[in-house]
């Protein structure tokens, strides 16, 4: 009995230093490629609220950004290897995607709950057998079709097709 309540109190203690641990991360993304538009957008980051210096055991957004003619390119992988291609016109507009993408994850609390609608929560749920399908041995189908070619003349004619169940098949012919 001893044993065992220690146990559970060391995974209570681990369970709540994880999520310490967790909550302590910050919005992270480490920009990578020409060292002038990576100091450009490493200055609007900053202005932002999203670092740029990656911490052991948080995620963090990789960014290579190129610039390509008149515009910036930016190739972006997150902590789940996910990979996004983004084209954009200016440092800002690439700094306000690459924040976009550190802010994914939804946190317990940061949305309102849901709410029911009267409807839903005065009418009571009610699960019954359902009949299964029966499928027929045999299948018949019949077609028509017209069409008129290049030169004014028209076309007519009709399939009849059929086939027979075996198994999971139908097996028949035109």
């Amino acid at each position: 009995m001893r044993l065992r309540s220690v146990s559970v109190v060391s995974l209570a203690f681990l369970v709540g230093t994880m999520g310490d641990a967790r909550a302590e991360c910050e919005p992270t993304a480490v920009p990578i490629g020409d060292a002038t538009l990576v100091r450009s957008v490493i200055e609007r980051l900053a202005v932002n609220g999203v670092s740029t210096v990656p911490v052991q055991g948080c995620p963090a957004l990789r960014v290579l950004v190129e610039r390509r003619g008149e515009q910036l390119h930016l190739e972006m992988t997150d902590s789940f290897a996910r990979t996004a291609q983004r084209q954009v016109r200016d440092v800002a507009t690439a700094a306000a995607i690459i924040e976009s993408w550190t802010l994914q994850e939804v946190e317990q609390g940061a949305l309102p709950a849901l709410a029911l609608s009267p409807e839903a929560s005065a009418t009571p749920m009610v699960s019954g057998a359902v009949s299964a399908t029966t499928l027929s041995r045999i299948g018949i189908a019949a077609t028509f079709e017209s069409s008129i070619g290049d030169n004014g003349s028209l076309w007519m004619g009709g399939t009849i097709a059929g086939c027979a169940r075996v198994g999971p098949l139908c097996v028949g012919g035109v």
